[in-house]
């Protein structure tokens, strides 16, 4: 079986890359530059260099493949995101082998949440200019479903040894005393980069129907289950405590809060508020205008940290509620099953990357797929 992981040199494609490897995968990790492949030819694997967005790159590097995993996103302006990855959807589907199912990878932020603690369900208009690009891109990818095999698979809080977040995690539980605004046996919206590439390999051998799926772990991990899975990674124990009555409290009165920003926010400051929609829906091909909305909100955002710091004594914050959407059927319950794969993805990387370069590997992320 042969796997194009196409943004292999973003986070999530690095890793999930190195555990197809592990499971008997021929993984071939596209990059569009060398310097982007480094990692994995120190850690073994052979990438192939070159630009989906280029008819001639994509038949090469598409070459002989057995599923196409998409995991680039490129940055920019937003018209000028919608374009290019439009156009890289465009050529895999017209280049890669006939029969070859493509694999479009999302976001859970396409649901539409504007912020990290917004209610978690489908919302009709995305909140975020990042959500409608998604929204977007999946249904031009979804558009060619009667050519091949499509499948978009929105991904939830991405996990694993090069992830930050799970840095972030284990950072968090490293006094071994933990709060959370619920109970720990509350269900999370994470994944596991071992769950991605096995249902990578389920694709490729036909187990899942083509379709737009949410992505969360099968069984899901319960939130308790997730931070003390990383203390043990430090070698720590954790005791988690749960402190429900502030926060809702603060959960009923948040409607009247939001209501009275809305009524008495000045119309500039709304406008600001709300420019992720005017990018989206009112102004998508005027280029002036969208580069002088981001650098006023740049400026205002430095402005902000530089007058009050960037606090990180707030804690982390989660979106409430159920995750929407269709699950796969054929994942593993990968608290049982990842620990194998997962020790000798640890060892492939521990013999790559000298210690000193081990952060600069997991914060380094030209094409970031975490947050997809």
């Amino acid at each position: 079986m042969k796997i194009a992981v196409i943004g292999a040199n973003g986070q999530v494609g690095r890793e999930v890359s190195l555990f197809l490897h592990i499971m008997g995968v021929d993984v071939v990790p596209v990059s569009r530059t060398e310097i982007g492949g480094v990692f994995l030819e120190r850690c073994g694997l052979t990438c192939r260099y070159g630009s989906v967005s280029d008819e001639n790159d994509a038949i090469r590097v598409l070459e002989g493949c057995d599923l196409v995993v998409d995991f680039a996103h490129p940055t920019g302006l937003p018209s000028k995101i919608r374009k290019a990855v439009k156009s890289n959807i465009d050529n895999i589907v017209r280049c890669a082998p006939q029969r070859t199912p493509y694999v479009y990878i999302s976001t859970i932020s396409a649901y539409g949440m504007r912020d990290e603690d917004s209610k978690m369900k489908n919302y009709f208009l995305p909140r975020t200019l990042y959500a409608g690009d998604k929204r977007h891109l999946e249904r031009h990818a979804l558009s060619y479903k009667k050519k091949r095999d499509i499948y978009v698979l929105r991904l939830s809080q991405v996990h694993g040894i090069l992830q930050t977040v799970s840095h972030q995690f284990m950072e968090e539980t490293a006094s071994g005393n933990l709060t959370l605004p619920f109970s720990v046996n509350t269900d999370s919206y994470t994944v596991f980069c071992y769950s991605i590439a096995e249902a990578m390999i389920n694709i490729a051998q036909g187990k899942e129907r083509p379709g737009l799926y949410t992505f969360v772990s099968t069984p899901t991990w319960s939130w308790g289950e997730v931070y003390t899975y990383w203390a043990r990674q430090c070698g720590g124990k954790l005791e988690i405590s749960f402190q429900g009555n502030v926060d809702s409290e603060r959960s009923r009165l948040r409607p009247f809060r939001n209501l009275a920003h809305f009524l008495l926010t000045p119309l500039v400051r709304l406008g600001m508020k709300h420019r992720q929609l005017i990018l989206n829906y009112l102004l998508v091909g005027n280029y002036w205008f969208q580069e002088r909305m981001q650098a006023e909100h740049l400026r205002r955002k430095a402005s902000s940290e530089m007058g009050q710091g960037i606090s990180s004594g707030g804690g982390r914050k989660f979106q409430i509620g159920k995750i929407p959407g269709k699950r796969l059927a054929s994942l593993t319950d990968s608290r049982i099953t990842m620990e194998e794969a997962t020790l000798a993805v640890r060892v492939i990387i521990d013999s790559a990357v000298p210690s000193f370069d081990k952060i600069t590997v997991t914060k380094t992320n030209p094409d970031a797929s975490n947050e997809l």
